[in-house]
This record gives structure tokens, sequence and C-alpha cells, in this order.
């Protein structure tokens, strides 16, 4: 049972954390596409976003 709960667990959280990044790669990408359309040059600058920076739960 304890085991079964830790697999549930981790594919939560990859889960997760695969939804938060490819949410965050389309915005980027729009948002690039978006820049190329405005002004013929594109911006290549993401910004990091700070869930990032600590280890989802």
């Amino acid at each position: 049972m304890r085991l079964y709960m830790y697999v549930f667990v981790r594919v939560r959280v990859c889960l997760y954390v695969c939804v938060r990044v490819s949410v965050h790669v389309r915005a980027c990408f729009c948002r690039t596409l978006w820049w190329r359309w405005r002004r013929s040059t594109v911006r290549p600058w993401c910004p990091t976003p700070s869930w990032t920076m600590r280890s989802p739960i």
C-alpha cells in the first residue's frame, strides 16, 4: 500500500511539472511569434517562472 501511494504521488508530481512546463513553453512560443509579427525581429527571451526555483510537492 505504501509503495502504491509513493508511485501515485510521484506520477502526480511528474504530471504537474509536465503541465506547468508545457504551459510556460507554449506562452513563450506565442510571445515569440507575437514579437516576430509586431516587429520583424525575434526577441529570444523568456522569463524564468518562480516555480522552477523550488521543487514542487
